[in-house]
């Protein structure tokens, strides 16, 4: 019945309970509802018991049912701040002055089936990489390449994907000079040579997690 009536555009309680009363002839064909619709309130309680990290895993493994990621795809990962949910004071001023920060959710989304696999509310654009764990157990991206901004450029993030059987295109910070370093070395050796003999314009490169920690994703063109 809540999600039902979600889906019908109902955003209170009181909503939620009307459209039980309303639908209660077609709701008993799927459920007996013996004692008829409960109360607003007792909508409201059933539902902040509820564990919403399990639901949300539930209902993205019901999605998933119709949704097949073939090896190979590309899934991308980004974190958004939502426009309104505070204001610029609001986000200056102190938690103890009346201040707030903007809610940030990081999005799971794959053109390939044009859908948003997944979207989670993180603390911060700080703890956009904190949401990996919760991805990679609510969604099976198996054999996916992940693509992440320079805000995922860490060791213990790489590890997570590639112990979840995944690849990863990733950037990186020019602050992160070992990194780029090696990325540097990486292209002038092998990755320029090989495009200027095959004489190719353009060349993306996903270094495989074995045996290196971390992949690549540039483009070049030739002089």
């Amino acid at each position: 019945m809540v999600f039902c009536s979600l889906l019908c555009g109902c955003s209170s309680f009181e909503e939620i309970s009307d459209f039980g009363q309303l639908k209660l002839d077609w709701l008993r064909k799927h459920l007996p509802y013996k004692k008829g619709i409960p109360s607003h309130d007792t909508i409201n309680r059933l539902l902040s018991i509820l564990n919403t990290k399990q639901l949300e895993k539930v209902l993205s493994g019901i999605c998933q049912y119709s949704i097949h990621l073939t090896n190979g795809s590309i899934v991308n990962i980004d974190g958004k701040r939502l426009s309104g949910s505070a204001t610029i004071k609001e986000q200056q001023t102190k938690n103890t002055e009346g201040g707030r920060h903007a809610v940030v959710m990081v999005n799971v989304y794959c053109d390939a089936v044009k859908a948003c696999l997944a979207s989670i509310e993180v603390s911060g654009k700080a703890g956009e990489k904190n949401a990996i764990t919760e991805i990679l157990e609510v969604l099976d991206l198996s054999n996916c390449i992940l693509t992440l901004d320079a805000g995922y450029c860490y060791t213990d993030v790489a590890k997570e994907i590639i112990e979840a059987q995944a690849d990863y295109v990733m950037g990186v910070k020019r602050i992160n000079q070992n990194c780029l370093q090696q990325q540097s070395n990486f292209f002038h050796k092998t990755v320029i040579p090989k495009l200027m003999q095959g004489k190719k314009k353009t060349v993306m490169v996903v270094w495989s997690s074995e045996p290196a920690k971390w992949s690549i994703y540039q483009k070049l063109t030739n002089p």
